[in-house]
């Protein structure tokens, strides 16, 4: 009885085992813009809602968000909207916190509608074309954060749009990343994480946070999920009345380096291990009779 089991314990681990050890996958946005200083507008004036696929990765797409969008734009230091495709750092991730210049990435812009508490109500998702084990992304901040939050600078923000927004002690823009069994966004949950992309929760200057560079977000301890919400809160809420409540904070961040495993196996790589299973189960079934 003891054999038995260590039997099925040793079988269902190999069976684990063979799970985890399929190659990742890893999507980037690489190879797909027609040359320099590129953009795919997903979620911008004209964008349509079809969305688009990656690697049998579904993203999806709506004017004015939420939605995806990829480019190779490289501009730091141009502040507001017009230049909401750009990434911080310069570039698209390397896989390693720093920047591969010229390469492309990801930009999502998750919808700005929020609860007064400062909850989010909307986001922009991909969904996964089966379960999949999640292993980590790339995040960074995008231009139009970053001159918003460093310097106060943005074409709209608060009820008078006034464009004095810097940050200062208490504030802070976060990126909360949920994951869902069903497809976009459907389901049970299957982990939550969230991100400050930036954060100046103490008192003085040494205690202020703003991500300049690319960093890599663990997502390994979420459960089989079919596809993943990204969404944004921040400390600058705003009630425009009838119209609705939203963050001020433009809720956009650059995004690489999607890496996953589809972790659903062919039927006939798992039907041995489970007929032996099966099998050992049945015979100390039979002996307890």
């Amino acid at each position: 009885m003891i054999m038995n089991q260590s039997f099925i314990v040793a079988s269902l681990v190999a069976i684990c085992v063979f799970v985890r050890s399929v190659p990742a996958e890893t999507v980037t946005f690489e190879g797909l813009l027609p040359g320099a200083d590129s953009v795919f507008n997903g979620y911008g004036a004209g964008a349509n809602s079809a969305g688009f696929e990656l690697q049998s990765v579904t993203f999806t797409t709506n004017e004015f968000g939420p939605g995806w969008s990829y480019s190779n734009v490289i501009n730091t230091t141009l502040p507001g909207f017009t230049n909401q495709f750009a990434a911080f750092p310069g570039g698209g991730s390397n896989g390693a916190g720093g920047v591969q210049v010229g390469s492309a990435y990801g930009v999502v812009n998750t919808g700005s509608s929020t609860l007064l508490n400062g909850e989010p109500t909307n986001g922009a998702t991909i969904s996964f074309a089966q379960p999949t084990l999640l292993n980590s992304l790339d995040l960074a901040n995008t231009t139009y954060v970053a001159q918003y939050a460093l310097n106060g600078l943005d074409a709209f923000g608060s009820p008078d749009f006034d464009a004095n927004q810097q940050f200062s002690d208490g504030d802070f823009f976060r990126i909360r990343i949920s994951g869902f069994d069903g497809a976009a966004g459907t389901g049970n949950s299957t982990g939550v994480i969230e991100y400050d992309l930036a954060n100046y929760g103490g008192p003085g200057v040494g205690d202020d946070f703003f991500l300049n560079s690319w960093e890599t977000i663990d997502l390994s301890g979420f459960g089989l999920t079919q596809s993943l919400m990204f969404s944004a809160t921040s400390s600058q809420i705003s009630d425009f009345g009838p119209f609705g409540i939203f963050s001020d904070v433009p809720s956009y961040a650059a995004v690489d380096n999607i890496s996953f495993v589809s972790a659903v196996p062919e039927p006939s790589s798992v039907v041995l291990p489970a007929a032996v299973v099966g099998g050992a189960i049945c015979r100390r079934r039979r002996r307890r009779v």
